[in-house]
């Protein structure tokens, strides 16, 4: 993914502060060594500046790397290495999967019997269907807009003969650095840029589905309680044996995912700051500017939507509980009592590696983390 970043601001304000630090007290040095502290990656960023591109157009292509070749390696690492790790973990979670599968199912057959007449399970289906569509149809307007952004930007920007090696090394300046280029080591970048792509998107749609399906059993539950008129001693029993046995699904399905959890959100909210900040200070042609706002409008979908669905499963799980609280004192016992006790007590909800739970309350710290980072860069 190529991200344009406007970088000539930003030095500007850091040596405005710089300058001011006799004046300015112990509170500005520190504001400046933050920022100062995050250059090398808005340096690397500047390389594919439309602003910027024009300093560097009489400038051989590979000295420019040599110089940059330590930044630009240390920036690209976080995006190679997070797709590596995504991928090593789908390795990972796919040597369990039977197990996981096991347990899933053995617990949607206890619920079998609990199934109300109008329920349909071809809705489940068509809904992730949806969303897969939607979220795998705009990756590949997103790629080929890239792509067609770096095509623009080797006529504007590069003072050199081959257009298609330009074209590469802009994408793959530390790959290009190290490597020779020709045709077949350009294809074979590409495949590996596409890739790291598709395990973005892939992990987020693996994780929504996850969700939905999650969400899906506890609502069954749920339904058979509300649509009950008789509730006895018994029938608490059953139905909190059924909960406790959905919580221990979805225990079994946080353990096995919540590093791709983790990573998927690390991720999205890096490339969300970045790109937000790129689409703040951009001042390039309308073809570029078009891209990075749509890049910027995807992920941020792509995260609301994985927040709503990984929330609606906290959600669904406390939906009963105004319903006990409300029990008449005849329809009291020990059963609803344990029940009430586990839904008060116990977090229901997926997390990443126990460092934050999916929540609604989520999506605010995300958006306010987003505000904080924005004011702090401008």
């Amino acid at each position: 993914m190529s991200i344009a970043l406007n970088i000539s601001t930003i030095s500007k304000k850091e040596n405005t502060k710089i300058d001011k630090k006799n004046h300015g007290g112990i509170r500005k040095q520190q504001k400046t060594f933050k920022v100062q502290t995050l250059q090398p990656f808005f340096r690397y960023q500047e390389f594919y500046s439309m602003n910027h591109m024009n300093r560097f157009q009489r400038t051989n292509i590979g000295q420019f790397i040599s110089i940059m070749r330590p930044i630009i390696i240390f920036v690209n690492l976080l995006y190679f290495t997070s797709s590596l790790l995504i991928y090593t973990n789908f390795v990972f979670v796919a040597k369990r999967w039977k197990e996981l599968q096991q347990f899933w199912e053995h617990t949607e057959w206890l619920l079998a019997g609990h199934i109300g007449a109008d329920y349909d399970r071809n809705i489940l289906g068509r809904k992730i269907k949806i969303i897969a569509s939607v979220i795998l149809g705009i990756a590949i307007l997103e790629q080929i807009l890239d792509e067609i952004t770096g095509y623009y930007r080797t006529h504007e920007c590069w003072d050199v003969r081959n257009r298609l090696e330009a074209f590469f090394k802009q994408f793959f300046p530390e790959f290009f650095s190290v490597v020779p280029y020709n045709i077949i080591t350009g294809l074979f970048a590409t495949i590996i840029h596409f890739y790291c792509m598709i395990s973005k998107n892939y992990v987020d749609l693996f994780l929504i589905a996850l969700c939905k399906g999650l969400k899906e059993q506890f609502e069954i539950v749920n339904d058979s309680i509300l649509h009950t008129p008789i509730m006895d001693k018994y029938f608490w029993s059953h139905k909190w044996q059924l909960f406790k046995r959905v919580h221990e699904l979805l225990q079994c399905v946080n353990q096995k995912i919540n590093f791709l959890v983790l990573l998927s959100y690390a991720t999205n909210l890096y490339f969300i700051c970045v790109q937000l900040l790129s689409c703040m200070r951009q001042k390039s042609s309308a073809v570029q500017g078009f891209y990075l706002w749509i890049s910027l409008v995807f992920i941020i979908g792509r995260v609301l939507i994985l927040s709503l669905s990984a929330a609606q499963i906290n959600d669904e799980s406390t939906r009963i509980l105004p319903f006990i609280r409300n029990l008449p004192t005849h329809a009291w016992n020990t059963e609803v009592e344990r029940f009430l006790q586990h839904l008060t007590s116990e977090r229901i909800a997926l997390s990443g590696m126990n460092f934050f739970a999916l929540t609604r309350s989520l999506i605010l710290k995300i958006v306010s983390t987003i505000v904080t980072y924005e004011l702090r860069m401008t």
